[in-house]
């Protein structure tokens, strides 16, 4: 992970954490867990982001089914935005299964966009239902 998206996903569950707020809590663990282990992934097994990894796919289509049972359990709309950027990067790993072409590979360096957008999405999601439920339009509590 790089220096930046590290920074993003702990602002995000930081930003979660003080906002008690259940659904982003657990949404910014997953981009947490599912970074961390397709980092891990790509060090034991080798290989990069530019092509198709198994392992890699299967780290996303994990991220893919604890964001949609998030998504459909929540009475908010934010966390289903947050599982259609993972399900456009999950596509674009079957894509590059299917076929390999240069068309695909750049898609698969594009992939890392959807992840940023993720961690946004938390981080506006959260911060917009925290001043919705508590009618606070100044600032967020700290403690």
């Amino acid at each position: 992970m790089g220096i930046l998206y590290t920074l993003l996903v702990l602002i995000t569950i930081f930003v979660s954490t003080i906002a008690h707020n259940r659904e982003g809590i657990v949404l910014s663990s997953v981009v947490f867990v599912g970074s961390a282990s397709t980092m891990l992934a790509i060090l034991i097994l080798g290989g990069n982001w530019d092509h198709f990894n198994l392992a890699i796919l299967l780290i996303d289509l994990a991220m893919l089914a604890v964001f949609g049972w998030v998504a459909f359990r929540s009475n908010m709309r934010w966390p289903m935005l947050v599982c259609a950027f993972q399900f456009i990067g999950s596509a674009s790993h079957m894509a590059g299964m299917i076929a390999d072409t240069p068309t695909t590979r750049i898609i698969g360096v594009a992939q890392g966009i959807w992840a940023y957008l993720q961690c946004f999405a938390i981080i506006f999601g959260v911060i917009l239902n925290h001043k919705r439920t508590t009618g606070d339009r100044k600032s967020m509590p700290i403690s």
